[in-house]
């Protein structure tokens, strides 16, 4: 069934016919115009970046083989992982180191960098000195 709508259009004295017909088919053409973007899907206004940190489930693995989960962002850097991190693990900041597949990150450096994902296992060990 065809959609009915009222317009209203103001018309002057001073129009003509032809003036008046061309305003019709305007108001009548944008209509259409806009029933066809109504018609269209909406995209989405936020689609999703992906340079856009993402939050990440990281378990954490003692050295005594606990482990805890931290949801962190993909984009923290080593260090601010290990400043979340004495309290839980019961090891002094300075003395914090982690590692993942053996090989120790260095504070300086992101998650992303070390291509860490959701999921990943990191270890959480005490400092023993050089040689240690």
């Amino acid at each position: 069934s065809p959609i009915e709508k009222i317009v209203e259009l103001s018309i002057n004295s001073a129009d003509n016919v032809q003036t008046q017909d061309e305003e019709i088919s305007q108001v009548v053409e944008v209509n259409a115009n806009k029933q066809k973007e109504d018609a269209l899907p909406k995209q989405e206004e936020e689609e999703e970046d992906d340079d856009a940190p993402k939050v990440i489930k990281v378990t954490f693995k003692t050295i005594s083989n606990s482990r805890f989960v931290l949801d962190i962002l993909s984009t923290d850097t080593v260090l601010n992982i290990k400043q979340m991190l004495p309290d839980l693990v019961g090891i002094p900041l300075q003395l914090i180191r982690l590692r993942v597949d053996g090989n120790q990150l260095a504070n300086n450096h992101t998650l992303d960098e070390y291509n860490i994902q959701n999921e990943s296992v990191i270890s959480v060990l005490p400092y023993m000195g050089p040689g240690g």
